[in-house]
């Protein structure tokens, strides 16, 4: 009669503790150093509970983030490695598959042996945990439930990184090709996506980096989610999909496993079909990385395509001395010309944009409503950071944002080919379309070649309803309201706390705002507003600035008798100096102290210092951010160690000359 073969297997057991038990160790006693420990050496300080009052947010992670992160991301890999060592060594993969046992027999027990190892140190860590929690008095740092989420997500994340090494394992013939191509492939995700992102910021026009960087880039990598533990836990959802590509990767590498030929051994991949994505993938990526070297280093079109010829050439070689196993490797160049003709044909499609991606302008019936501000970040990030977007609606802006885009698109040629912009616009443009679907384009523009487009869009209500916070506050809402003069001199600063006097004072702000013009946004400021808000909201404060232009603020402010205290005058100033010609270098200006700063300012020839009070003050109302129609001036305050860059109108400085 024929004897059924029992699927625990002791024997096999034993082997896979005999070989990898260590890690298992290891692994606990760098948990229970990371916690248990760390806790313990807390509370036997002096005052050490008030000293780690941070710890109050109940997170298990951020009391020792580096330790926990190091452990989770070496561990698991390396029990993945010498777990599976037996398929790469011709000896042992002899032995174990000639046990009269199935390959999927071996595999779950093989595997389900290293999750024990990743498994049990937490799971003896979170008893320890629990017995120390309510001996050193722990309640006010975390509870119960907190310990078994710290545990679950740990165990999470080790058996997904663990699963990820197993599945490398089963299409490696060597152990130290299986430990490096683990850690490429947590990583790749990001790596290929910033690498991607890079490439198409330079040769697509309009294109919007922030699409595939910040924190959502980060998830897209275990390793590096791990270190954001500590202050943004994983969500449900990120759970769930974490469990499933585990239980996605634990049957993949079984029918890998199954389908891996003995013979294969010590070959770096072992399946002929994955030997060319390797190979090109290795390519690929390492001529983005050397067109991201070269283009970073020489900020240059011609030296990121340099980039690519060397990066390109050094992956190719060096996959194919992986794959063959000898740097004689010459002679193998034929894949390589044709990979050149793949990347061509790619960058071709990309140039003569055949898809039409630099061209897409929404139609104006397919529109829902437009972002439209100087930068991606917080558009892109605004659920993750709950800060309400506003957007325009009205048909008219439509009509004036798309205006700008189009001429921004038929001058495509002239604004990528220059390297500096004097004074540059940030334009970042986000149609929501009717249908659900987004359009996002960002470019930088020169504010005056520009300035006929953009005027309607700055001047109109909606763009200052959308842009201005101050707009959208009730003056019932207000408890005070702060004025300091521009420049941080907080000694002069003025405090409204009438009720009447707030409401009249917002409905002029409100009306100054909705009368300014395109030319007087670039103006400096003469004094810094701050509203604090009532007690339904204590931590909510605005702030807005004003110019000269805000004429009824002015004679409000001239009216109560407080204009002097509450905004900038001439005799703040110590003294201007008018640069001329002179080329000005803010970073290294900014690199120096603030006494060699005004020492080399005040060396320089051909200059011209300016010190009456009158002039000084209409001076700084004169300046503006247009340096194509402006002379650089710096401003020296009194009794403050800071200066000021600013430009000035060239007309107006004549007569300072």
């Amino acid at each position: 009669m024929q004897s059924k073969t029992s699927w625990f297997n002791r024997e096999i057991i034993l082997q896979g503790f005999r070989s990898t038990g260590w890690l298992a160790i290891i692994y606990f006693l760098g948990v229970f150093f990371a916690l248990p420990l760390r806790m313990m050496m807390y509370v036997s300080e002096e005052d050490s509970m008030y000293r780690y009052k941070f710890f109050q947010d109940n997170n298990l992670f951020s009391w020792n983030p580096e330790l926990l992160t190091l452990f989770s991301g070496i561990v698991p890999v390396l029990v993945a490695v010498f777990i599976f060592r037996y398929v790469q060594t011709k000896s042992s993969s002899d032995l174990i598959h000639s046990l009269p046992v199935t390959r999927t027999q071996l595999y779950f027990h093989y595997v389900g042996t290293g999750a024990l190892f990743l498994i049990l140190p937490v799971l003896l860590n979170v008893v320890i945990l629990f017995i120390i929690h309510p001996v050193l008095g722990l309640s006010a740092f975390f509870t119960g439930s907190n310990i078994l989420y710290w545990a679950g997500i740990t165990i999470v994340i080790n058996l997904l990184i663990f699963m990820a090494s197993v599945f490398v394992g089963m299409i490696s013939g060597i152990s130290i090709i299986h430990g490096v191509l683990s850690y490429v492939l947590l990583f790749s995700p990001v790596g290929f996506a910033l690498l991607i992102t890079f490439s198409l910021d330079m040769f697509l026009f309009g294109f919007t980096p922030d699409i595939m960087t910040g924190n959502k880039l980060e998830k897209l990598s275990p390793l590096i989610r791990m270190g954001m533990f500590n202050s943004d836990l994983l969500s449900t959802i990120e759970v769930w999909i974490y469990l499933g590509l585990t239980i996605l990767l634990l049957v993949l590498s079984l029918v890998l496993y199954k389908k891996r030929r003995l013979e294969a051994i010590s070959n770096p991949i072992v399946f002929p079909f994955l030997r060319p994505i390797f190979k090109y993938g290795v390519t690929f990526a390492t001529m983005l990385l050397g067109g991201l070297y070269f283009g970073q280093l020489q900020n240059s079109l011609g030296w990121t395509i340099v980039g690519y010829v060397i990066g390109s050439i050094i992956g190719y070689l060096v996959s194919e001395m992986i794959l063959q196993k000898t740097w004689r490797v010459l002679g193998s160049l034929k894949g390589y010309g044709i990979y050149v003709v793949g990347v061509v044909v790619l960058f071709l499609v990309i140039h003569f944009d055949v898809f039409g991606y630099e061209k897409r302008i929404p139609e104006l019936a397919e529109i829902e409503r437009i972002y439209h501000g100087h930068e991606s970040y917080m558009y892109l990030n605004q659920e993750e950071y709950g800060v309400p977007i506003e957007y325009f609606h009205e048909q008219e802006n439509f009509e004036n944002i798309t205006n700008l885009h189009q001429a921004i698109i038929e001058h495509k040629s002239e604004l990528k080919s220059r390297q500096n912009i004097v004074d540059p616009e940030y334009v970042y443009i986000a149609y929501e379309l009717k249908n659900g679907k987004r359009v996002m384009r960002e470019y930088t523009i020169s504010k005056s070649e520009y300035a006929s487009l953009l005027r309607p869009i700055y001047e109109s209500n909606e763009f200052k309803l959308v842009n201005f916070r101050v707009m959208g506050i009730e003056a019932d809402g207000i408890d005070k309201i702060f004025f300091t003069p521009s420049g941080g001199i907080q000694a002069r600063e003025v405090t409204i706390t009438d009720e009447a006097e707030i409401e009249e004072l917002l409905s002029l702000l409100k009306e100054d705002i909705l009368n300014l013009k395109y030319e007087q946004y670039q103006e400096s400021t003469i004094s810094d507003i701050r509203f604090d808000m009532k007690v339904d909201n204590p931590h909510f404060e605005t702030h807005h600035s004003i110019s000269a232009s805000y004429v009824a603020v002015e004679k409000w402010l001239k009216e109560k008798g407080i204009y002097e205290k509450a905004v900038l005058s001439g005799e703040d100033f110590e003294y201007a100096i008018l640069l001329g010609d002179h080329q000005i270098d803010l970073n290294e200006y900014y690199s120096m102290s603030n006494e060699a700063m005004l020492d080399k300012i005040n060396s320089l020839e051909n200059t011209v210092k300016i010190t009456n009070p009158a002039d000084l003050l209409e001076a700084w109302k004169s300046t503006n951010g247009d340096h194509s129609k402006g002379t650089n001036i710096v401003f020296k305050y009194k009794n403050q160690p800071h200066v000021d860059f600013r430009v000035i109108d060239k007309d107006v400085a004549k007569q300072f000359k």
